[in-house]
């Protein structure tokens, strides 16, 4: 049986009611049983047509959500683990990673329930504990519950609003009861209400000013995450501030309101009586529509080629975290010194991206452009899928060298690497010169003042290093060793910075070590 044959599974897509699509394309095996769960929670069916999103399971330690600007390749790293509450999560995080992606065309991921009664929808929001659940427990059989959690709310092009029910994944949690949201359908948003107990039921109207901040604060609250917005405070500003005009849109189409409940009371009837108060403007909002327009069939590569998403650290800089390469198969073309390829290692059993650097009759040598020495086994050409011809991140998309040009970029890889060591070594050590950079050191760490900063969950820990909302370095948890980027490398002490050790910190939340 041979391990190195990509996996087959099927592509599964997800379209809203503003005609944005997308097409969950898992990468591996582990992303490919999320993606076939998530199908079945959200009522997906199998598709080829929409945006791709490529959906991988590693180690990577960030929630990728700058892919919003550039319409450039969607990908999605999720946290690596097989148990129920693991599953969760890696659902949940690719349900907002959707949810992120929506943002730039106008979809808002409002944290609040579906309500629907005479073919129109209202949704319920509120932060948790505050009573969304029990309201909509309490409908009448008039009335159906879509969803009891969160909402997403699109703009036609003809400036209709309309809301997708979306799934609760705390349901999940601890062998909860789980459940199924058709999250594809969509009904007609009428009226959006902010919960509030009281002792009577009643209904106040909002400025457009607190509406706006009332939303903004939803938004905050479903999309925040540990790996977006607690992690990188950046990231989920950077949702808001791309949300802030549709949310202008929004609320001079649709009324905003506040809903007092009170624990027995027919709040319903005071959604009814709000409606026929309510002024609904006779013409909707303006939409961009050239902000909505996404081409359905933008695949990134063709049927020969495989996408593979790389993490690690033995091909950077060539490579970093969640890049997108694209492989290709040789065919009848020639192994080449200098060419990096994707192959299946059966002594470590898992994929492995290198570069060749010498072709035997026993086998091709690999090594990685990080790593200090060559790969200790060779590959066989049988264990070759591929060789990797471009890469693709938020920066862009750009060929990756192969043959000589490869030759010549390992080794100046290499003799990067080597002067950054003996640099290093120059400033640890007592001479004149390293007392003299080891003092710029202590002004530079004084000035620009480095954070460290610790996230942890009941599975894993990431510790990373800022220079104000700068990412310079972070904590490798396999050799527990800190990776510097350059030029910060020269000015940053490691030994001066904090290392972690199992048995692991068991904390759920971020967590600022110092400054």
């Amino acid at each position: 049986m041979q391990k190195n044959v990509i996996f087959s599974s099927p592509f599964f897509s997800l379209g809203f009611a503003d005609g944005q699509k997308f097409i969950l394309h898992p990468t591996d095996n582990q992303a490919a049983e999320i993606v076939n769960m998530m199908s079945d929670v959200m009522h997906l069916s199998p598709g080829t047509v929409g945006r791709e999103i490529f959906v991988c399971v590693s180690d990577k330690k960030e929630f990728q959500i700058n892919n919003l600007k550039n319409g450039g390749p969607l990908v999605c790293c999720l946290l690596p683990g097989t148990n129920p509450n693991i599953r969760e999560i890696q659902m949940s995080e690719l349900a907002r990673y959707i949810a992120a992606q929506m943002i730039p065309g106008g979809g808002m991921l409002i944290h609040g329930g579906l309500i629907r009664h005479g073919g129109q929808g209202f949704i319920l929001a509120a932060p948790g504990g505050t009573g969304k659940t029990t309201a909509c427990n309490r409908l009448p059989e008039s009335w159906d519950a879509l969803s009891d959690d969160a909402t997403m709310v699109v703009q036609t092009d003809e400036g209709r609003y309309l809301a997708h029910p979306w799934p609760t994944w705390s349901r999940f949690l601890d062998g909860g009861s789980g459940g199924d949201w058709n999250v594809e359908e969509a009904v007609p948003l009428s009226s959006i209400f902010f919960l509030q107990r009281s002792e009577i039921d009643n209904v106040e109207p909002l400025s457009k000013v607190n509406a706006t901040a009332f939303l903004m604060e939803s938004i905050r609250q479903v999309m925040l995450t540990p790996r977006i917005g607690k992690l990188h405070s950046d990231s989920i500003e950077a949702i808001l501030k791309m949300s802030f005009p549709h949310i202008e849109r929004l609320i001079l189409s649709i009324p905003v309101q506040i809903l007092q409940i009170s624990l027995s009371g027919n709040y319903w009837e005071g959604i009814f009586q709000s409606l026929k108060k309510t002024e609904v403007p006779k013409h909707p909002a303006p939409l961009f529509s050239q902000i909505k327009h996404i081409d359905k069939n933008s695949n990134i590569f063709n049927d020969q080629s495989i996408p593979v998403i790389y993490s690690g650290p033995s091909m950077n800089p060539s490579f970093l975290d969640s890049d997108l390469l694209e492989v290709v198969p040789y065919g009848r073309r020639p192994f080449k010194v200098g060419d990096v390829i994707y192959f299946f290692s059966p002594v470590k059993e898992t994929h492995i991206i290198h570069r060749i650097v010498s072709i035997s009759e026993n086998g091709v040598q690999t090594r990685g452009d990080n790593n200090p020495a060559p790969d200790p086994e060779l590959v066989l050409p049988g264990e070759i899928i591929g060789r990797v011809i471009a890469v693709s991140r938020t920066s862009g998309t750009w060929k990756v060298t192969g043959g000589t040009s490869g030759r010549i970029l390992q080794a100046f890889l290499l003799a990067r690497k080597s002067i950054l060591a003996k640099i290093d070594y120059i400033i640890l050590s007592k001479n004149p010169v390293g007392v003299f950079v080891h003092i710029i050191r202590c002004c530079f760490a004084y000035i620009m003042r480095p954070r460290y900063v610790l996230f942890s969950t009941r599975y894993s820990f990431f510790l990373k290093l800022y220079i104000g909302n700068r990412l310079i370095g972070d904590y490798n948890t396999i050799r527990m060793t800190w990776m510097i980027r350059s030029p910060f490398s020269l000015f940053i002490d490691r030994t001066q910075l904090p290392t972690l050790k199992p048995p692991l910190p068991k904390i759920r939340f971020l967590r600022e070590l110092g400054h």
